[in-house]
């Protein structure tokens, strides 16, 4: 008799036995994939979802045996596809303002041969913007939107706040690019709190999606999530200190007071942004991801009579 095994895909399971979806959605794959699920093989599909594999196996292979008689019609919601905006839209803007932009700005300054250019400092930060807000940003809200709910065993808390945050995100980080560039210097504070006000509230909304969605979970809680919860934290203190930095720079009365403020304030948001974000994000993600290594008997096991003395020696 046909059996489902480890080693198969959720893509053939879904093939051979389309009603095994809903055991998928129960064992904590919710949609994910779409219609067809993804390639993974239901191993790495337990490991990833912290799924018991024998009792997925069990109840498949119950499915597969005696389908279910009403057929399962699989509906993709907008927390389904949420993710693939926010992916979208962030590689987008590393294709534009992003790298491209960072690539054009070291690519004049190898031409002038200078490292120091203050025509340039605008042009430098507002790439940088572009490349924590957009690059990084709306890929770790598109990937928290996808996955901490599959995480929580759980449905993303309000997924209409969610899309609204994207468009609010989006619009931040391109009034803020303007801030940075337009001509008219005296226009610069107003479009910078507009700008610093979109980001604000996506990001404060973002939060209180994440923990809402956490809060109607059943699950108890993990040991990647505080560094989850603390790099979220810093994303909001970042966007503040952003904010500031750049008022700083626009309010002060010459080049030399604006190039000394950016000397001082430049390095610590920097930091902010990549070692209180970024970096935390990273670790709380490879705590949850990353598993330890199963002990592992050695190669070559002793023999318990090497230690005997031979008959002659």
């Amino acid at each position: 008799m046909e059996t489902i095994t480890a080693s198969d895909t959720i893509v053939e399971v879904l093939k051979r036995c389309p009603t095994a979806r809903q055991i998928f959605d129960r064992h904590g794959l919710k949609g994910c994939g779409g219609e067809h699920g993804v390639t993974e093989s239901l191993d790495f599909f337990a490991r990833v979802h912290e799924a018991d594999l024998d009792s997925l196996l069990r109840d498949l292979n119950v499915e597969l045996s005696n389908p279910s008689p009403e057929p399962y019609v699989f509906k993709e919601s907008l927390a389904d596809y949420i993710y693939r905006r926010f992916f979208k839209a962030g590689i987008a803007v590393v294709l534009s303002v992003g790298a491209l932009w960072g690539a054009v700005n070291l690519l004049q300054i190898a031409l002038a041969h200078r490292l120091l250019q203050p025509d340039l400092v605008n042009a430098i930060h507002a790439h940088a913007h572009a490349m924590i807000f957009g690059w990084v940003g709306l890929f770790v809200m598109g990937f928290a939107y996808q996955s901490f709910p599959r995480f929580k065993y759980t449905m993303l808390w309000r997924p209409d706040l969610a899309n609204l945050t994207l468009f609010l995100m989006l619009g931040g980080i391109l009034v803020q690019v303007a801030a940075e560039m337009v001509t008219p210097v005296n226009l610069r504070p107003s479009l910078g709190a507009l700008a610093a006000t979109a980001e604000f509230l996506a990001i404060a909304l973002f939060l209180l999606i994440i923990v809402q969605t956490a809060r109607q979970s059943m699950e108890p809680r993990s040991a990647y999530e505080p560094f989850i919860f603390t790099a979220l934290g810093w994303f909001l203190v970042q966007a503040v200190s952003s904010d500031a930095f750049f008022f700083l720079k626009v309010t002060a009365a010459d080049d030399v007071e604006r190039i000394r403020r950016i000397a001082l304030f430049d390095g610590p948001l920097r930091d902010i942004q990549l070692f209180g974000f970024a970096a935390l994000i990273i670790a709380g993600v490879s705590q949850r991801f990353v598993r330890a290594r199963e002990a592992r008997a050695p190669a070559f096991a002793p023999d318990p009579r090497s230690d005997e003395r031979q008959p002659g020696s």
